[in-house]
């Protein structure tokens, strides 16, 4: 599978190289819906679920970095939170958008026989999940984005763990919000659920969407 005399370093970030995948919703420009009047936190209406549908005990999904950029805005919103929420099995009952995870070493010559297959299982907006379950469901993270209600083109960036992002946005009308997370794994038959949370507001915003994230063990 490797060259003959690679070294441990090299074969390393090949198999590195194999772990690391993208989702991005399929048209550019366009954000997609979510729910409706998110005024406060409900365990039961995430804007987005990542499932691993591994099969390994050392399955293991790492989030990497996510940015959100508002095509709609919400309104009569008096601020923007994000809420991290780890629950155990499948709990998504209603998924709008499904989006599919794209292995960011593949070959762009032959990008599909070279796709590495994902343990990811990835939904975005209008989504419905399971009531809460007092006994498993953890929340894990919380932050603040916006103090003011959403324009558009502001942009919601979150690293996860010790990454490093610029604070620089490419727009000149919204802005940019960068947001350090601990770091947040996500194991075999795990969900994670992401909450958008806007007090007093009367109609919920759409967002475009890029994330990353790694896949352990290494696929090569």
């Amino acid at each position: 599978m490797y060259p003959a005399g690679m070294s441990a370093q090299g074969r390393l970030e090949e198999k590195f190289r194999d772990s690391m995948y993208s989702v991005v919703n399929a048209t550019f420009g366009a954000g997609i819906a979510t729910t409706a009047a998110g005024t406060a936190y409900d365990v039961t209406t995430p804007i987005m679920t990542i499932y691993n549908k591994g099969t390994k005990d050392d399955d293991v999904i790492m989030l990497d970095q996510m940015e959100l950029r508002c095509t709609t805005t919400n309104t009569g919103a008096t601020s923007l939170h994000f809420q991290f929420v780890k629950r155990s099995g499948i709990v998504l009952t209603t998924g709008a958008t499904t989006l599919t995870p794209v292995n960011m070493g593949g070959n762009a010559t032959t990008l599909v026989a070279s796709q590495t297959a994902t343990i990811a299982t990835v939904n975005f907006g209008v989504l419905v999940t399971a009531a809460a379950a007092a006994t498993t469901d953890r929340i894990l993270w919380r932050t603040q984005v916006r103090d003011v209600i959403l324009v558009a083109d502001d942009t919601v960036h979150f690293t996860f763990g010790d990454g490093v992002t610029s604070g620089h946005g490419a727009t000149t009308t919204g802005t940019r919000s960068v947001n350090r997370i601990p770091p947040i794994w996500i194991r075999k038959g795990e969900t994670l659920q992401i909450h958008h949370i806007a007090p007093s507001q009367s109609a919920d915003p759409e967002w475009e969407v890029s994330s990353a994230h790694i896949e352990y063990p290494p696929r090569s």
